[in-house]
């Protein structure tokens, strides 16, 4: 599993200060800042990638990563 860390006086409000993620098992990790993490899967490494690089993340996670999240719930 690998992690990266968003520094706050760059990335300016964004809702987590890490993720990680295991490419074998499609795995991400969320690290909030309120010391809360919540895990989503299955994630391919592009849409990591382009959680990465977007520039509204809340309303990336929001519409993107909560549905796998939901889906998952379900079954």
């Amino acid at each position: 599993m690998l992690s990266t860390s968003f520094d706050a006086t760059i990335w300016k409000e964004t809702p987590f200060y890490m993720i990680s993620y295991d490419k074998t098992k499609q795995l991400l990790i969320i690290h909030f800042h309120e010391n809360d993490c919540v895990t989503f899967e299955p994630v391919s490494e592009n849409l990591v990638f382009q959680l990465i690089i977007s520039t509204d993340k809340q309303r990336f996670i929001e519409e993107q990563l909560e549905p796998l999240q939901q889906k998952r719930e379900l079954a």
